[in-house]
């Protein structure tokens, strides 16, 4: 194969031209399409731009018409053989209802039938758009129109939409001043970009048409693109910081039966997990190899050492900060242990942190590190092996669990219920006395109950590679809020109160419509849930359900209503939509705390967050600050004083206060 390849030296390394295009519509059923460059450098080029597209995070959130776009860009480019588009791919790809798109082309002077083609140069953007508009009509943003001013006119003013931004659009909890609302100038600006007609233009009007593209524009997005920006503060120690985390990372099933997989650990962190499980088995006689396997079960196997090899390919591919391998360790083999230490020395060269930084020793009163200060590193966690019965200096014992040390990550996760460890949850097996004085520790076991109890310490060797932590379960790389870091007042999860500092938010949600939802011609409902702190869980809502359309339902009902969402910053909003027998179609989780009020497009994702090109529904949200039912009509007040307040009612109150000689010199009053 060499020689055909014409790499018949040793020296030559044909892996270094080659280019493996991973894809899927999940990151179990992955196919995988091999290139090979002539030159090495050229290869390096197609990886770098790829991998650039694949993980464009703006790219993945793009607006409405970028994805309409990217629906007629695939149409242009799959040509036959003369050069022409095939009817039968866009009859493809709006299946639903394929004599509905025979007619939509047809309307727009388009040849129809299926053994039909279209050239090119005929089927331009706007062709397309006039197609869609055919294809999908849209009696729900006429209705808006004429709630927002139109009144029967095919048209909103230049004032009329500058009024539906400002007070429809518009945050209300925005400040005004660092955030003025939008001027003339600026609207016409948007009627400039938006509007296809000439006349509407001159005339400073936005047809439907130019209104619906707005819609869809990048200034009206459903989160705004400045809160995708992912710069947190990773500075904190690592205590400080919610890690996102896998577990069973190895699993493509269920994990009783399910076969595992090296690629799951490539694609989890490519997905950006820090904190990925590893459980580790001794190896059979024949070849001492360990492997990795949910123990006990017909689960598969797979190689330790090409787990490793795998890891260290993806590790920081899409993010710098440290990854923490989760061992859970059950090879009760000092030789095996070994080879596998030595597997990671190896395989992770000066990635792998085989000894405490020096500005943060193992030590009482030192924090731990920041994220910041660990890039590129990659932490073992395994169960530490300590000198059983070994006295300290100090000589006093503390509980991991109850009061650990202040310089190491222990275990808090799940254990079983038993008189010898009460109420305590850990998901290690056992929980461990250690004592204060960092390198010297007592260990005393509690045995635990469940599948896990055969998890043996780490040898010397797998002891020497971690640092910092030890065994926790979940973990993420989001910097905690300050309530939460702080030392005087723990937070309490289960609180159904104000927390201090924190402003609770009232979020509202109207499902519309929805655009393109399935290929068949099947009835379409919308589920809506609520994620977060246990008070802030909501049980789902649930819209009707369309009667055999999937094309462009539309929904009339009240919009759903969360009163009170405690702690916004950590609450998700989740919309998802179903065929009405229960098959997923696709959903959407946004961050309460970014989700923009008014009228907004939702592009769908599947069920690993990629986004779908066409499924789209089109929504109304309010968010505001919570105000309790006691104080709203105070509120309302202080909003609309004029309107609480009648002119009697305001002029007997100010006889009271300034008498009636005063009240007459002031202005509007003989």
């Amino acid at each position: 194969m060499r020689e055909i390849l014409g790499f018949a030296s040793a020296e030559q390394r044909p892996e270094d031209k080659l280019v493996t295009v991973v894809y899927g519509t999940d990151m179990v059923n992955v196919n995988f399409l091999n290139f090979m460059a002539v030159q090495e450098d050229t290869a390096k080029i197609w990886t770098e731009g790829l991998f650039k597209l694949a993980t464009n995070i703006l790219a993945q959130n793009s607006p409405r018409n970028a994805f309409l776009q990217k629906a007629y860009t695939k149409l242009k480019f799959q040509v036959n053989q003369d050069g022409r588009i095939p009817v039968k791919n866009i009859l493809k790809m709006f299946a639903a209802d394929k004599k509905r798109v025979e007619t939509a082309l047809e309307s727009c002077g388009l040849n129809f039938n299926r053994g039909e083609s279209i050239k090119p140069e005929e089927f331009t953007l706007e062709i397309f758009e006039r197609f869609l508009n055919k294809l999908c009509l849209r009696p729900d943003i006429d209705k808006i129109l004429i709630e927002n001013g139109a009144k029967g006119k095919p048209y909103l003013t230049l004032e009329q939409l500058m009024e539906f931004i400002n007070q429809k659009q518009r945050d209300p909890r925005l400040n005004e001043i660092l955030f003025p609302p939008l001027k003339r100038d600026q609207v016409r600006q948007l009627i400039e970009k938006y509007e296809p007609n000439r006349q509407f233009l001159e005339r400073d009007q936005i047809s439907m048409e130019g209104f619906s593209r707005f819609l869809g524009g990048d200034e009206n997005s459903i989160v705004p693109p400045e809160a995708l920006d992912l710069s947190d503060d990773m500075t904190q120690p690592l205590t400080s910081y919610f890690i996102n985390s896998s577990h069973n990372t190895y699993l493509t099933a269920g994990q009783l039966t399910g076969n595992s997989s090296v690629e799951m650990y490539r694609q989890v962190l490519l997905t950006g997990c820090r904190c990925i499980e590893l459980d580790c088995w001794k190896g059979r006689p024949q070849d001492e190899e360990p492997f990795i396997t949910h123990g006990f079960t017909m689960t598969t196997e797979i190689p330790f050492k090409e787990v490793i090899e795998a890891i260290a390919e993806s590790a920081f591919k899409t993010s710098p900060f440290p990854v923490i391998l989760s061992f859970e360790n059950h090879v009760d083999s000092a030789k095996q242990q070994a080879k596998m230490a030595e597997y990671c020395r190896n395989i992770f060269g000066d990635a792998l942190l085989t000894e405490p930084l020096e500005k943060y020793p193992l030590q009482p009163g030192f924090s731990l590190p920041s994220p910041q200060e660990l890039l590129g590193r990659i932490l073992v966690k395994n169960k530490k092996r300590h000198r059983v019965g070994a006295k300290g200096p100090e000589g006093s014992v503390k509980r991991r669990v109850s009061e650990q040390p202040s310089n190491t990550y222990s275990d808090s996760s799940s254990i079983c219920d038993s008189p010898a460890v009460g109420t305590l949850n850990s998901d290690s097996a056992d929980v461990s006395l250690t004592l204060s004085n960092g390198d010297e520790q007592i260990e005393e076991r509690i045995p635990k109950c469940g599948t896990a109890s055969s998890e043996v310490s780490a040898t010397e060797e797998m002891s020497n590679l971690v640092n910092y932590v030890e065994p926790v379960k979940f973990k993420s790389f989001d910097v905690a809020n300050k309530f939460m870091r702080r030392t005087d007042k723990p937070f309490d999860p289960f609180t159904e109160n104000i927390v201090d500092g924190i402003v609770a938010n009232t979020v509202k949600i109207k499902i519309i419509s929805g655009q393109f939802l399935s290929d068949k011609r099947v009835g379409i409902y919308v589920e809506v849930d609520m994620f977060g702190l246990p008070v802030d869980t909501k049980r789902k809502y649930k819209t009707k359900t369309s009667q055999g359309n999937s094309f462009n339902p539309v929904w009339d009902e009240e919009p759903f209503e969360f009163p009170k969402v405690v702690l916004p910053t950590l609450a998700s909003l989740r919309i998802a939509v179903f065929e009405e027998g229960g098959k997923f179609v696709g959903h959407r989780i946004l961050p309460v705390s970014a989700i923009r009020p008014g009228y907004h497009y939702i592009c769908l994702r599947n069920e690993i967050n990629q986004p779908l090109c066409l499924p789209a529904l089109l929504v109304y949200t309010e968010v505001n600050d919570y105000i309790p039912d006691n104080h709203q009509e105070y509120i309302k007040a202080l909003m609309f004083p004029t309107q609480h307040v009648s002119l009697d009612e305001r002029a007997k109150k100010l006889v009271a206060l300034i008498g009636d000689t005063e009240v007459q010199k002031t202005p509007g009053h003989s």
